[in-house]
């Protein structure tokens, strides 16, 4: 009776194959969400919109009115202000090709622990990145507009919270490297 129910149960492979198989659709749609949105965001830039620039700059958080910025300034404070989204962006192209990895070649590749570290990395730098822009923005600002300096540097929890994932995330894929590595060399003797 156990021999039959075992049988019948679906492996683990076979499971692994499904939710690949859904990832790569989910990460594909997360891709051209992510791409429709900062389409959006370079068209907003370049227009100079006053209602985007507005809406741009209390994302930002710089505090009070700032008169029209010059379109090499726009684009300036706006590449750096969507720069974690394109690293964003860059992480689901990694987790597309992670999944599509594991669908078409298996877990254990070497490909495999080097997507791993690079999606870790991603995660690691987002915070960074996030920060950095932030207050790059609110300094540029301020001193084009104002002539004075405006730092604000924050740091939340979620992204210690990120730090914290991506080196998990790296430091297991330099594990999943070495055990591909030596299931490799085991294989060569066999």
């Amino acid at each position: 009776m156990k021999a039959v129910e075992a049988s019948s149960a679906p492996s683990a492979l076979a499971k692994l194959q499904r939710l690949s198989r859904l990832s790569v659709w989910i990460s594909a749609a997360a891709i051209a969400l992510a791409s429709g949105v900062l389409i959006y965001l370079f068209w907003g830039i370049a227009s100079g919109n006053a209602g985007f620039m507005e809406k741009l700059l209390k994302e930002i958080g710089v505090p009070g009115d700032v008169p029209p910025l010059n379109p090499a300034m726009r684009w300036l404070i706006g590449l750096i202000w969507i720069s974690p989204d394109i690293l964003g962006l860059v992480f689901l192209i990694q987790v597309h090709a992670l999944f599509r990895g594991f669908l078409n070649s298996g877990v254990f590749t070497i490909a495999t622990p080097r997507r791993l570290r690079r999606i870790g990395l991603i995660i690691l730098s987002l915070a960074p990145v996030s920060i950095f822009a932030e207050t790059l923005d609110i300094l540029l600002i301020t001193l084009s507009q104002r002539n004075q300096i405006n730092l604000s540097i924050s740091l939340e929890d979620s992204d210690v919270y990120a730090i914290i994932v991506g080196l998990v995330i790296t430091a297991a894929s330099h594990i999943m490297l070495e055990a591909s590595r030596l299931a490799d060399e085991n294989q060569a003797f066999i």
